[in-house]
């Protein structure tokens, strides 16, 4: 897991309905939200971008060019 400081906040606007049910099934399943959506995150990477490691330190990949 990543340390505090490395984690951002991503938000995203769902139907109410979908919340609730997810809030509810997340409860059932014990486990808390925020893991499920990391989990279901990191599955659509490994589909679209297989060479992708989660794991990989940010600071060992290139920087980024600025514009």
């Amino acid at each position: 897991m990543p340390r505090a400081k490395d984690v951002v906040y991503v938000r995203a606007r769902v139907p109410k309905n979908i919340h609730l049910r997810f809030k509810i099934e997340a409860l059932k399943a014990g486990k808390d939200m925020d893991k499920i959506i990391n989990e279901l995150i990191e599955k659509w990477l490994a589909e679209v971008a297989p060479d992708f490691d989660p794991e990989e330190d940010e600071r060992e990949q290139p920087a980024k060019q600025k514009r």
